[in-house]
């Protein structure tokens, strides 16, 4: 009996702990009131245990309790806004659980629609992406945002700027959309073609579009149309993106967009164009930028598909210096040291630095004099300023390469060898799986004694291989 008795004291004690643990999935929440419509709620309790639930004010909300398999246990119910008065108004929605008597409470606040604004991640698409989500959101004259507008049907518009452009963008439904699944609270509205408060834009031409959204309701006309502007861009780089140059020196940048994975160049297409931000430090005329005075200042991409008014816009942009220089280098490339050997190609490079260290495009206008024993070193090809040369290692010997810009000077020392052979030129050694004795061979270069294989004897015949 006692037993029997202590142990029914632990049961009550753990369903106490458990309800304890138990909460709502919402504490507060905030619902629309319409005269031609009522809004649906969910609530719903994180533990399946028997509730019974209830409502403070019915004439303001009803709550409908979701059964699953029983018809006096749910541990969900639906709240509905059965008010049609146009107020701010408070009910308590209470779920009690039939066997410990422990209740969980939410408030839920109703009032009408003061203002609209909507939630995504960028108001800018880019070409050949996945469409991107735009969802509303609803808010009272306190600025509190309600917790749901499912249900509410809503107008999304898109007005181009100029008629004679291509639109920038178009409403894609979520069912023909490989990127994404239909929200079930937008299920029935896609199936009948209306728009709810979630929607999907696909930028198909770059421009600029506004999204005009109003709630096609009587009851709600005096709500301000919320319009948003949405840029299409293209997936576009300026090469270089980063430069710096001499005071009247030009250089030129390459367009290039990104189609279908690949780069392509588009720097003669008219549809985009060069501005420079500052023009007291650098001017552009086509894709060419030229030096005017010492400073920094941005080259930036104009699309002729945007609006003139539309320069906020974010495009590529390159930042472009033009300063002095303040030191010559050079290098022998591809592995830039400076040895070499008979019948190798190298190329010499010269670059100029900015007193900040950044090395420095040289253009067409300036040149670089250099200076080295062509009988050594041959040069195949040079570019019109003299900044790179491009040839041949001769011959064995040891030439100074110098190189001079202004009252800039830089040379270094090019070592040129013999190439070097080695006899025999192919070996075949046998291969014996139940053998652990190493195998040696003599290799030797073409001018040199027989090689002594380390731990072994001397060989007999320097020239061939020697097998032991």
């Amino acid at each position: 009996m006692a037993a029997s008795l202590v142990h029914f004291l632990m049961l009550i004690c753990a369903a106490h702990e458990l309800i304890g643990a138990a909460k709502l999935n919402h504490a507060r929440v905030l619902l629309p009131i319409y005269e031609e419509k009522s809004i649906n709620f969910t609530l719903q309790v994180d533990q399946k245990i028997c509730y019974k639930w209830s409502t403070s004010f019915q004439d303001v909300i009803s709550v409908m309790p979701v059964y699953h398999g029983s018809s006096e246990c749910a541990n969900e119910a639906v709240v509905t806004v059965r008010t049609r008065e146009r107020r701010r108004n408070t009910a308590i929605v209470l779920a009690e659980e039939v066997h410990t008597g422990a209740v969980l409470r939410c408030e839920v606040i109703v009032d009408i629609i003061a203002c609209l604004n909507v939630r995504t991640t960028t108001r800018q698409l880019y070409l050949e992406e996945a469409p991107a989500i735009f969802e509303l959101r609803a808010f009272d004259s306190q600025g509190n945002e309600f917790s749901t507008l499912e249900g509410i049907e809503f107008n999304w518009d898109i007005s181009e700027p100029d008629s004679k452009k291509p639109p920038p963008m178009r409403f894609l439904t979520f069912s023909r959309s490989p990127f994404h699944s239909v929200p079930p609270a937008l299920e029935k509205f896609e199936a009948v073609g209306i728009k709810g408060y979630m929607i999907l834009l696909e930028g198909i031409n770059t421009g600029t579009s506004k999204i005009t959204i109003t709630l096609p309701y009587a009851d709600y006309s005096n709500v301000k149309p919320l319009e948003v502007y949405i840029s299409v861009l293209a997936k576009i780089i300026i090469v270089p993106s980063k430069a710096t140059i001499l005071n009247k020196d030009s250089i030129s940048f390459r367009i290039l967009q990104q189609k279908m994975d690949k780069l392509h160049d588009i720097t003669e297409s008219k549809q985009y164009f060069l501005e420079v931000e500052d023009t007291e430090v650098a001017s552009v005329r086509g894709s060419t930028a030229t030096g005017e005075a010492l400073g920094r200042t941005r080259i930036l991409l104009r699309d002729r598909n945007m609006p003139e008014t539309d320069k906020n816009t974010k495009g590529p942009s390159t930042l472009l210096t033009v300063a002095e220089p303040h030191k010559l280098g050079i290098s022998l490339l591809p592995y830039n040291n400076w040895v070499s050997v008979e019948g190798e190609k190298h190329e010499v490079v010269f670059d100029l630095y900015a007193p900040d260290g950044q090395k420095m495009t040289l253009g067409n206008r300036f040149g670089i004099h250099s200076n080295l024993d062509k009988s050594l070193f041959g040069i195949l090809n040079k570019t019109k300023n003299g900044s790179c040369l491009y040839g041949e290692a001769l011959q064995k010997g040891v030439s100074t390469v110098s190189g001079i810009y202004d009252q800039l000077a830089v040379e270094a020392e090019l070592q040129i060898f013999e190439k070097l052979q080695l006899r025999p030129s192919k070996v075949i050694l046998p291969y014996d799986t139940n053998s652990i004795k190493p195998l040696c061979v003599a290799i030797r270069q073409s001018a040199s004694a027989a090689n002594r294989c380390p731990g072994f004897g001397h060989h007999r015949n320097p020239g061939r291989a020697s097998l032991h």
